[in-house]
Order: C-alpha cells, then structure tokens, then sequence
C-alpha cells in the first residue's frame, strides 16, 4: 500500500512543485489578482487546493489502515507506525495548504491581511501568503522529526528501525524539504522575484521524483526499487 501513496504523493509533488517555481501556476503574490499566467499556462487555484485536499485525506485513509492492520510490522515491530505516522505528516501537511490555497484567494481574507497592515506601511506584494504561514511553521517542528525518523534507518538513534540507509537518506531529503518550507513559507523569506519560493519548488520537484516517482514506478513494472 505504501507505493500507492507514494504514486499519488508524486503526482500532487509534481503540481505544487511547478506551482511554487512558478512554471505553471494560478499565483500571483499580489493579493486579489488570482490568474496570472506565466509562460501562456495556468492552473485554477482553488483546483490545486482542491488536489492537494483530496490526495490528503486519501492518503491519510491509507496510513490507518496501514497501522491498524499492522501491515509492515514484519519489517520491525515500530515500521508500521512509522510508516503511518510519515504518511499522516504530508496528509496534514496537503490538507493545510489546500486550505490555505483557498484562504488565500478569499477576497475578504485579502482585505482582513490587508486590514492588518499599518497605513504608514509600505504595500506589501505578499500579504496574501500570510494564509500560507500556519503551513509553513507546522513544517519546522516536522523537519526535525523527520530528521530523527531518518537517523533512525541509520541505527544512529535506537535499534528498532531496519538499518536502511536508503530510507535515511530518504527522510533526510523530506527533513530538509520541510525545513525550506518553514524557511521560505513560515518566515516569510520568499526571495528577490521570489527566487527562493521558486528555488523550493524546483527542489520539491526533484526531491518528488526521487522519492516519490521512481520508487512506485519501480515496483509497479518491476517489483522492486533496486535496494530500496
């Protein structure tokens, strides 16, 4: 079951990917001015909030049954749980952001971001990515447990965990991810032209298609991912 959630998590990688590098993308950091295309392509925005709520609570189904049925317990009696409990930190993680998505192009929600602004203030372009910021400082305590999930495979912390170094090498790609995405989304640092918002997405592409894309390929055509 896991390299189902893996096939859809790359999908939905894929889209925020290129949403956040600005490749394709509904974005406009300007609130109140949702379509702006860029390179002639755009996405509806409320639709990649919807994709991202709908492949969250899917996969967030898939990760109970996985615990309640135990079913990679075989591998050491904590994987099951942990497998879970990974799962569930992108499900919490894709439903925020679907909901911030659809916070964000909510015209009274631009005005209350607005609102909050002193008017001596000068105008802010990313007022309405604040709808963003809850998302981004969830990411920080996670990056952290990430990290120590990924030393786990290492045996560095405990002997529970399968000594996988793939897997370790694994979350601390999503360790560092999820860390970019406090630093970009939950503090604000988007970048000259944004160039660090976009620096990210073509980072959660990559990390997407490693992790993600290659691995419930793999499996799906030849039964295996090599090592992994």
């Amino acid at each position: 079951m896991v390299y189902i959630v893996l096939y859809l998590v790359g999908a939905i990688l894929a889209v925020n990917g290129l949403t956040m590098s600005q490749t394709i993308t509904a974005f406009s950091p300007i609130a109140g001015q949702p379509n702006v295309p860029v390179l002639g392509l755009a996405y509806s925005a409320t639709g990649i909030g919807m994709l991202n709520l709908v492949i969250g609570i899917l996969i967030g189904i898939m990760a109970l049954i996985i615990v309640t049925k135990g079913l990679y317990d075989g591998f050491g009696e904590t994987v099951s749980s942990v497998v879970a409990a990974t799962v569930l930190t992108f499900t919490v993680a894709y439903v925020a952001l679907g909901a911030g998505i659809f916070a964000m192009y909510d015209p009274n929600n631009a005005k209350l971001a607005a609102a909050a602004l002193s008017e001596t203030a000068a105008a802010n372009p990313f007022v309405s990515f604040a709808a963003l910021q809850p998302l981004g400082w969830y990411c920080f305590p996670m990056s952290i447990m990430l990290l120590i999930i990924s030393l786990g495979f290492y045996n560095a912390i405990g002997k529970k965990l399968p000594k996988v170094p793939q897997f370790g090498t694994l979350w601390l790609l999503w360790a560092i991810t999820f860390f970019l995405f406090f630093y970009v989304l939950g503090l604000g640092n988007y970048g000259d032209g944004l160039s660090l918002l976009k620096m990210t997405g073509w980072w959660t592409l990559g990390v997407g298609v490693v992790t993600c894309v290659y691995p419930s390929l793999a499996y799906f055509n030849a039964g295996k991912v090599g090592a992994w």
